[in-house]
């Protein structure tokens, strides 16, 4: 299908432990007659960034990292608070989105890393064409990664999801809506496994993302 059909544009990156037997995927739904204007207030948001905090707009805001205090954003220390802080509104920038749709998908069990990669990024091909289909639309994938990772195209495959008009993979650094998606996918891991160390954040995927789907356990 042409392109320029496509309804909307899911951002997806993915978080997990295989330690804890859990992996997870969640999407921001973006819709292409909008994705300009939703992509300009990202750029506005990173721009407010260096003038407040000096965090250069080309620095990845990878979830993992930020919030636990690594890397030195303009040659520069930053304090946990503002880190936090930083994360909140990002979460906030979403949820004041009238039409994007967020959501986040995971499995639970104990599987070799693959298989559970597999069953998971499975749920949540299914989930977004079910999505789709009661909102009478088309979708393609944003996916955070190289493509070199061949579970993409053989779960696809297998799925066949038919509202999903196929993928491409974009890396997070080169994307401001795979950052958000990023922050999501870490934001609802958390509400997740509710790892000690993260107690400050578990409770921000319902209380900033309000009108996200899950986390949907398949």
């Amino acid at each position: 299908m042409d392109q320029q059909s496509v309804d909307r544009h899911f951002y997806l990156d993915d978080s997990g432990a295989l330690d804890q037997g859990v992996w997870l995927y969640a999407w921001l739904g973006v819709p292409a007659r909008d994705e300009a204007r939703f992509v300009g207030e990202i750029d506005a948001f990173r721009a407010g960034l260096l003038t407040e905090y000096g965090i250069p707009v080309e620095f990845e805001l990878h979830a993992t990292k930020f919030l636990t205090g690594h890397g030195r954003p303009g040659g520069q220390e930053l304090a946990p608070m503002d880190r936090k802080h930083i994360a909140q509104r990002m979460l906030d920038l979403l949820d004041a989105q009238s039409d994007l749709s967020v959501g986040a998908v995971y499995a639970q069990r104990e599987l070799r890393y693959r298989l559970l990669r597999r069953e998971t990024f499975a749920g949540t091909l299914r989930r977004i064409d079910v999505q789709l289909a009661a909102a009478g639309e088309r979708g393609r994938l944003v996916i955070d990664g190289d493509g070199t990772d061949p579970i993409y195209q053989a779960v696809f495959d297998e799925v066949r999801p038919a509202r999903v008009d196929g993928f491409e993979f974009v890396a997070a650094h080169e994307s401001g809506p795979v950052q958000f998606a990023d922050l999501v996918a870490y934001t609802a891991f958390q509400w997740v496994v509710r790892a000690p160390k993260r107690a400050f954040m578990h409770h921000w995927y319902p209380a900033h993302l309000a009108k996200a789907h899950g986390p949907e356990r398949v």
